[in-house]
């Protein structure tokens, strides 16, 4: 992974907003042309991550420009930015989905044993069970942890700083706390803080949410044929204008964590 550029955070929501119009447009065309011998499964998969992605850009919108729901935007971001991850790595290693179905029924499993101890979802944990198979992969504990996921990557490291940094302001706890805290000048011990109101936003999580459109985009781009349903040049437009790369680049075998 290598940045192109330093991009600013109002590029990266300008590009947001033509990405998540285009994405719209890209919908009303209805049917789409994969590649040859593309899995349904993987095409699929590619598909709804960069939906989501793009659901999440268009939520986010309403939120930058205000300094009392900005903070809200990381939480939108990191996910997004998980979905570009996890897209380019479905693309690039093609036992990723094999790995991603095995994490499923792995969780799937374990939701289904957590519900029929609760009297009230007892009823309902034998409908979760029937999602079950019994599909096993040695990379499945890549797709449980976005550290290992994003070390799969030139530039892991720094993938996966950027989702550690959105990760703080998403997780309950003190980096969410004390954005909403500011010390007071009173002594007094039982109230050293006061409720912030209002902060200027930063908005410097457009970048990483301008990454994780960027990435889901190209997957489902080089999935699909070239047939006006995804601009290549465009794309590699709104990279250079965000500062990185489209493609991640897998690491040699050798070299994956």
């Amino acid at each position: 992974m290598r940045a192109t550029a330093e991009p600013t955070p109002e590029d990266a929501i300008a590009v947001i907003a033509e990405m998540v119009t285009e994405f719209h447009e890209l919908a009303k065309r209805g049917r789409v042309t994969t590649r040859p011998y593309v899995h349904p499964g993987l095409f699929g998969c590619v598909h709804g991550l960069h939906a989501h992605a793009h659901a999440l850009a268009q939520a986010a919108g309403p939120l930058w420009d205000n300094p009392t729901t900005q903070i809200a935007c990381l939480p939108l971001a990191r996910a997004a930015f998980e979905c570009g991850v996890l897209a380019q790595w479905l693309l690039r290693e093609p036992l990723a989905l094999g790995a991603l179905v095995s994490e499923d029924q792995r969780q799937t499993r374990n939701l289904a044993r957590d519900w029929a101890n609760v009297p009230q979802l007892a009823p309902y944990a034998p409908t979760i069970a029937r999602r079950l198979g019994d599909h096993h992969s040695d990379l499945a504990p890549i797709a449980r942890s976005m550290e290992k996921l994003c070390n799969q990557f030139v530039g892991g490291g720094t993938l996966y700083a950027f989702y550690r940094l959105m990760s703080g302001y998403t997780h309950a706890g003190l980096a969410a706390a004390s954005q909403w805290l500011e010390p007071t000048e009173s002594e007094d011990a039982i109230a050293p803080f006061r409720l912030r109101t209002a902060r200027e936003p930063t908005r410097a999580d457009a970048i990483f949410f301008g990454w994780g459109l960027l990435f889901t985009a190209s997957a489902f781009a080089d999935l699909t044929k070239n047939d006006g349903t995804q601009d290549n040049n465009q794309l590699n437009r709104w990279a250079r204008r965000i500062g990185v790369d489209r493609r991640l680049t897998l690491l040699p075998k050798s070299d994956r964590a």
